[in-house]
Protein backbone atom coordinates (compact mmCIF):
# COMPACT_ATOMS: atom_id res chain seq x y z
CA UNK A 1 0.00 0.00 0.00
CA UNK A 2 0.91 3.75 -0.85
CA UNK A 3 1.80 6.02 2.25
CA UNK A 4 1.45 9.74 2.19
CA UNK A 5 4.30 11.91 2.10
CA UNK A 6 4.23 15.75 1.31
CA UNK A 7 7.52 16.65 -0.84
CA UNK A 8 8.60 19.95 -2.51
CA UNK A 9 7.73 20.88 -5.93
CA UNK A 10 9.78 19.05 -8.90
CA UNK A 11 9.35 17.98 -12.35
CA UNK A 12 6.59 15.98 -14.14
CA UNK A 13 6.07 14.08 -17.23
CA UNK A 14 3.23 15.82 -18.98
CA UNK A 15 -0.59 14.56 -18.90
CA UNK A 16 -0.33 11.05 -20.27
CA UNK A 17 3.07 9.72 -19.60
CA UNK A 18 4.76 8.25 -16.59
CA UNK A 19 7.97 7.98 -15.58
CA UNK A 20 9.92 4.91 -15.96
CA UNK A 21 13.71 4.59 -15.60
CA UNK A 22 14.30 8.25 -15.11
CA UNK A 23 12.23 9.01 -18.91
CA UNK A 24 8.76 10.05 -19.48
CA UNK A 25 6.99 7.74 -21.97
CA UNK A 26 3.19 6.91 -23.07
CA UNK A 27 1.57 5.93 -19.77
CA UNK A 28 -0.42 2.73 -22.06
CA UNK A 29 3.66 1.25 -22.53
CA UNK A 30 3.43 1.15 -18.81
CA UNK A 31 4.87 -2.01 -17.55
CA UNK A 32 2.63 -3.67 -15.03
CA UNK A 33 3.90 -2.68 -11.77
CA UNK A 34 2.08 -0.64 -9.23
CA UNK A 35 1.92 3.09 -9.83
CA UNK A 36 2.74 5.81 -7.88
CA UNK A 37 0.97 9.00 -7.70
CA UNK A 38 1.61 12.74 -7.35
CA UNK A 39 -0.94 15.43 -7.14
CA UNK A 40 -0.72 19.16 -6.87
CA UNK A 41 -2.87 20.64 -4.63
CA UNK A 42 -3.15 24.75 -4.74
CA UNK A 43 -5.41 25.20 -1.77
CA UNK A 44 -7.22 23.23 1.66
CA UNK A 45 -10.11 22.49 0.42
CA UNK A 46 -9.17 20.51 -3.06
CA UNK A 47 -9.16 16.99 -2.98
CA UNK A 48 -6.25 14.50 -3.26
CA UNK A 49 -6.93 12.68 -6.83
CA UNK A 50 -4.00 10.91 -7.46
CA UNK A 51 -2.91 11.01 -11.19
CA UNK A 52 -0.57 8.82 -12.26
CA UNK A 53 3.20 9.39 -13.08
CA UNK A 54 5.54 7.04 -12.23
CA UNK A 55 5.77 2.80 -12.78
CA UNK A 56 7.09 2.54 -9.82
CA UNK A 57 5.51 1.57 -6.68
CA UNK A 58 6.43 4.72 -4.55
CA UNK A 59 4.21 6.82 -1.63
CA UNK A 60 1.66 9.22 -2.85
CA UNK A 61 3.62 12.75 -2.63
CA UNK A 62 1.72 16.08 -2.44
CA UNK A 63 2.99 18.96 -3.64
CA UNK A 64 1.22 22.49 -2.03
CA UNK A 65 1.52 26.07 -4.11
CA UNK A 66 3.68 29.07 -2.82
CA UNK A 67 2.05 30.04 0.44
CA UNK A 68 0.83 27.09 1.60
CA UNK A 69 1.94 23.74 3.24
CA UNK A 70 1.39 20.30 3.19
CA UNK A 71 -0.14 19.08 6.20
CA UNK A 72 -1.92 15.54 7.35
CA UNK A 73 -5.35 16.39 8.63
CA UNK A 74 -7.66 13.76 10.27
CA UNK A 75 -5.51 11.48 7.99
CA UNK A 76 -5.71 13.05 4.51
CA UNK A 77 -3.06 15.49 3.12
CA UNK A 78 -4.01 19.07 2.95
CA UNK A 79 -2.63 22.23 1.68
CA UNK A 80 -2.92 24.92 4.44
CA UNK A 81 -1.78 28.42 4.56
CA UNK A 82 1.69 29.09 5.74
CA UNK A 83 1.40 31.95 8.41
CA UNK A 84 -2.03 32.97 10.98
CA UNK A 85 -4.46 35.34 9.84
CA UNK A 86 -3.73 39.08 11.53
CA UNK A 87 -5.92 40.65 14.27
CA UNK A 88 -9.50 40.73 13.78
CA UNK A 89 -8.98 38.37 10.64
CA UNK A 90 -9.82 34.54 9.91
CA UNK A 91 -9.08 32.07 7.02
CA UNK A 92 -11.50 32.01 4.56
CA UNK A 93 -11.72 28.72 1.73
CA UNK A 94 -13.84 30.67 -0.38
CA UNK A 95 -12.35 34.36 0.07
CA UNK A 96 -14.51 36.95 -1.26
CA UNK A 97 -14.77 41.58 -1.83
CA UNK A 98 -13.82 42.94 1.31
CA UNK A 99 -15.53 45.80 2.84
CA UNK A 100 -13.55 48.83 3.10
CA UNK A 101 -13.80 52.67 4.96
CA UNK A 102 -14.21 53.94 1.19
CA UNK A 103 -17.38 53.97 -0.77
CA UNK A 104 -19.61 50.54 -1.02
CA UNK A 105 -18.31 48.55 -4.08
CA UNK A 106 -20.71 45.54 -5.64
CA UNK A 107 -19.28 42.51 -5.47
CA UNK A 108 -20.16 39.33 -7.43
CA UNK A 109 -20.68 36.20 -5.72
CA UNK A 110 -17.36 34.28 -6.68
CA UNK A 111 -15.01 32.21 -4.40
CA UNK A 112 -11.61 34.25 -4.66
CA UNK A 113 -8.59 32.15 -3.57
CA UNK A 114 -8.53 30.85 0.01
CA UNK A 115 -7.09 34.18 2.34
CA UNK A 116 -7.56 36.14 5.82
CA UNK A 117 -10.35 38.17 5.71
CA UNK A 118 -11.69 40.75 8.21
CA UNK A 119 -14.23 38.88 10.46
CA UNK A 120 -17.87 40.31 11.35
CA UNK A 121 -18.04 44.20 12.22
CA UNK A 122 -14.78 44.52 10.41
CA UNK A 123 -13.70 46.63 7.84
CA UNK A 124 -10.32 46.67 5.65
CA UNK A 125 -7.99 49.98 5.98
CA UNK A 126 -4.72 49.95 5.56
CA UNK A 127 -4.12 46.56 5.15
CA UNK A 128 -5.81 45.71 8.85
CA UNK A 129 -8.85 44.84 9.69
CA UNK A 130 -10.31 48.06 12.08
CA UNK A 131 -14.62 48.09 13.33
CA UNK A 132 -16.57 49.34 11.20
CA UNK A 133 -17.69 52.18 13.49
CA UNK A 134 -13.89 53.14 13.55
CA UNK A 135 -14.36 53.62 10.07
CA UNK A 136 -16.54 57.24 9.86
CA UNK A 137 -14.03 59.08 11.45
CA UNK A 138 -10.93 57.70 9.19
CA UNK A 139 -12.89 58.11 6.46
CA UNK A 140 -13.88 61.97 6.98
CA UNK A 141 -9.99 62.68 8.28
CA UNK A 142 -8.46 61.96 5.18
CA UNK A 143 -6.73 58.72 6.22
CA UNK A 144 -7.76 56.74 4.05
Amino acid sequence: PCTTQCLPAKCQCKSGFVREAGQCIDENSCPNRQPASTTTLSYADEPVTPLLTSCEQAPIQISCLTGFNCEIVNGTPQCVPDAACGANEEFQQCASCEPTCGPITPCLPFCFPPACQCIGGYVRHNGKCIRRTDCTDAYIQGKI
